[in-house]
């Protein structure tokens, strides 16, 4: 109504046709309108491409949760490491003392259920009903059980690489691969076609599932110059069956 009376106003005062009038109050106002769709759908056009074939729900989806999971677990990692003075020899430790919530152990993508993670001789499904003091038990004792030349172990759908240095010999080292529990996604070694490694510097990278070997072995050239043994690929460290150092 403002515009139209300003409209009117304009034509007594400017001496010009009513439409005339009208259309000019009017003109700033439709062309902010005009202007801030065009900026709106412009900006979901940008998202839903950016986000790629499988569109926003799929692809950019699992690279926010891939994200969002490393970034826990190495908060996880790095709590327990402050209160206890070392890292935790197992990812079990983290659960066991409430550091790390079971959701982080499986990415959303995978098929991996909590039924499917061995935590001891029972899986993770019960081992979270348990008094938290059997749980550290279970814990500890699996942490025992590894062989003096372990240089990862998996929990879910994580690879656990932070055996045998600490985090400040370098902070290019990975400490966390985040890649399909094989046992639990046959054939599967990546999620939707990423994969996520966590630095001892803190920051997660996502890798994608083409350029990962490549970044593999550059990241054991850098474990050589450390004299740490190569790691293999995370789709072969199960749960039954964690990475050792070759003789």
């Amino acid at each position: 109504w403002w515009p139209i009376t300003a409209g009117i106003a304009l034509k007594d005062l400017q001496g010009v046709a009513a439409w005339r009038g009208v259309l000019a109050t009017l003109a700033t106002p439709i062309l902010a309108v005009v202007v801030f769709v065009g900026a709106y759908i412009g900006l979901v056009v940008w998202i839903l491409s950016a986000a790629g074939p499988g569109g926003f729900g799929a692809a950019a989806f699992a690279k926010m949760q891939g994200v969002t999971q490393g970034t826990n677990v190495r908060i996880a990692v790095n709590s327990y490491t402050r209160r206890t003075g070392s890292p935790p020899a197992h990812l079990l430790e983290l659960v066991a003392d409430g550091s790390l919530d079971t959701q982080y152990l499986t990415h959303p993508d995978t098929a991996t259920l909590l039924s499917d993670i061995p935590a001891g001789d029972i899986t993770l499904d019960a081992f979270i009903l348990l008094p938290v003091d059997e749980q550290m038990a279970i814990a500890n004792a699996a942490a025992e059980d590894f062989p003096d030349d372990i240089i990862a172990h998996r929990l879910g759908d994580l690879v656990y690489t932070h055996h045998g240095f600490n985090r400040t010999t370098d902070f290019n080292l990975w400490v966390l691969i985040i890649s399909p529990d094989p046992d639990a996604n046959p054939g599967a070694t990546d999620i939707d076609g990423f994969i996520w490694v966590v630095l001892a510097s803190g920051s997660v990278e996502e890798l994608d599932f083409f350029d990962f070997n490549q970044a593999l072995a550059d990241q054991n050239a850098l474990r050589a110059t450390h004299d740490l043994a190569p790691l293999p690929h995370p789709s072969q460290v199960r749960h039954s069956a964690p990475a050792r150092a070759k003789p």
